[in-house]
C-alpha cells in the first residue's frame, strides 16, 4: 500500500518526496533516549489533561528514565501541570491524542481510531493523518496545541509551521469550525514557553491546498531523485541512513564508510565505529571553516535564514552576601555556587513551590534581585541562523 507523509513530516515532503516515492524500504527505527523523554512528557500531559493527574514514576519506570533525567522529567513535567490547571477552568471541551485523518480531495477530516499510539493503519489511500497532544475549547474558540520538548521549534510561528497547520486544518474540519487557534507549547525543566496564532477560513483553505501538493507530490513518478538540502539536517528524515544522498555525502569525505543500519558482526561494528570517529573529525573541521567564514560573509542558507554573527544576552546573579539571602528567603540559596543563571533559580523554585506558586515566586524574587542591582547582563556574540532582514 502507498505510505503517504503524516502531518509531522509534510515540511519535509514538500522539500523531498524521496522517502515516499523512492522505492526504498525504510529501515526499523531505534529510540533515542530523547525520544523516550519526549514520548513520556507526552503521556503525564495526556493524563493531566484528561484527569488532573499522572503516575509520574510509572511512567518515567517505563520510559527508563533514572538519575538526572528523572529529575528533569519531574521538573518538566511539574510545570506543564501548571500550564494545564491554569487553563483547565476555561475548557468547555478537551481531548488529549486526538488522531485526525484528512482527505484534501473532498476537504473533510474525521477522528481516526487508533490500536495504540500514532497507529494509522484504518486510514484510506488518499488520506494524510497525524495527531493532536491537545485539543480544547475555550468560549467559542477551538484551540490545537502540539508540545514540544526541550528547545525544539523554540519561538517558532505556529502558523507557518507545517505540522502545525495540518493540524489546525484537521482539527477544524473534523470539528465543524470555521477557524482555529494553534499553539506550540515549548517544555522543558526550565518552564512553558507558548507561542499562538490564528488560522481564518482563508488559512484554511490555503492549507487544504498545500495537503492536496503534498499528496500530489508523493505519488509515484518516472525515476524518483532525492532533493538533498538544509532539510536534511533540521528535519528528521525516515531513509536518512539509507538515502542515496547521504551515502554519495559520507562518501566524499570518507570513501571506505558505508553508512548502514545493518550491523552484521561485532568486527563490523568496530570497524564502522572507527570509521565514524573519522568522519565526525572531518565534519567537525568543515565545520569550524564554514562558522569561520559565515563571521566574514552571512550565508544565505535555503530555509529563508543567513547563517552569520549574531550577538546575544545572559543574564546572570552575582552572588554577593545580600543576593544569597535574598534567595534563602524563598528557600532556593542551594541554586547558588558563583553565580547563575535565570533557568537555575526556575529550577529550584519550582522544586520548593507548591503547585500554581511557582511563577508568582519566580517573578518576587526576580524584583528583589533587580532592586539590590546583583542582576547581571552579559552580552556575547555566536553563529547562529539569522532571519533575514
Amino acid at each position: 500500500m502507498r505510505r503517504l507523509p503524516t502531518f509531522s513530516k509534510a515540511a519535509l515532503a514538500a522539500k523531498c518526496a524521496f522517502p515516499w516515492n523512492g522505492g526504498i524500504a525504510w529501515p526499523e527505527q531505534i529510540t533515542s533516549d530523547a525520544a523516550n523523554f519526549g514520548i513520556a512528557v507526552h503521556r503525564a500531559a495526556e493524563l493531566l489533561a484528561l484527569w488532573g493527574t499522572a503516575p509520574l514514576d510509572a511512567i518515567a519506570e517505563h520510559y527508563g528514565l533514572h538519575g538526572s533525567e528523572l529529575k528533569r522529567f519531574h521538573l518538566t513535567v511539574g510545570w506543564v501541570a501548571d500550564f494545564i490547571r491554569g487553563e483547565r477552568e476555561q475548557w468547555s471541551f478537551a481531548a488529549a491524542e486526538v488522531a485526525f485523518a484528512v482527505d484534501p480531495f473532498v476537504d473533510e477530516s474525521r477522528i481516526l481510531e487508533q490500536d495504540g499510539p500514532r497507529d494509522y493503519s484504518r486510514a484510506r489511500p488518499a488520506e494524510l493523518c497525524g495527531t493532536a497532544d491537545l485539543v480544547t475549547v475555550v468560549g467559542e474558540q477551538l484551540i490545537v496545541s502540539d508540545y514540544k520538548t526541550g528547545r525544539y521549534k523554540m519561538g517558532a510561528d505556529p502558523s507557518a509551521d507545517a505540522q502545525m497547520r495540518a493540524l489546525g486544518y484537521a482539527a477544524a474540519r473534523a470539528y465543524g469550525y470555521d477557524s482555529v487557534e494553534v499553539r506550540l507549547l515549548n517544555v522543558d525543566e526550565g518552564g512553558v514557553r507558548m507561542t499562538r496564532r490564528l488560522l481564518d477560513v482563508i488559512d484554511l483553505a490555503t492549507i487544504r491546498l498545500e495537503l492536496l501538493g503534498v499528496v500530489r507530490d508523493t505519488g509515484e513518478v518516472h525515476n524518483p531523485t532525492p532533493k538533498p538540502g538544509s532539510h536534511c539536517a533540521q528535519q528528521w528524515c525516515p531513509i536518512a541512513s539509507v538515502c542515496p544522498a547521504t551515502q554519495k555525502t559520507i562518501a566524499q569525505i570518507n570513501p571506505e564508510l558505508q553508512l548502514t543500519a545493518d550491523i552484521r558482526s561485532p568486527e563490523h561494528a568496530a570497524r564502522l565505529r572507527e570509521q565514524v570517529a573519522v568522519a565526525k573529525k572531518a565534519l567537525a573541521a568543515l565545520d569550524t571553516a564554514i562558522k569561520e567564514y559565515a563571521k566574514r560573509h552571512p550565508i544565505p542558507l535555503g530555509n529563508g535564514k543567513v547563517l552569520g554573527q549574531q550577538e546575544r544576552t545572559r543574564r546572570t546573579i552575582e552572588c554577593t552576601p545580600e543576593a544569597v539571602a535574598a534567595l534563602g528567603r524563598y528557600g532556593v540559596s542551594g541554586a547558588v555556587e558563583s553565580s547563575v543563571n535565570m533557568a537555575g533559580i526556575k529550577r529550584a523554585v519550582k522544586g520548593v513551590c507548591a503547585n500554581g506558586q511557582a511563577a508568582g515566586t519566580m517573578r518576587a524574587i526576580m524584583a528583589e534581585l533587580e532592586k539590590l542591582g546583583v542582576v547581571k547582563t552579559r552580552t556575547y556574540t555566536t553563529i547562529a541562523e539569522i532571519k533575514r532582514q
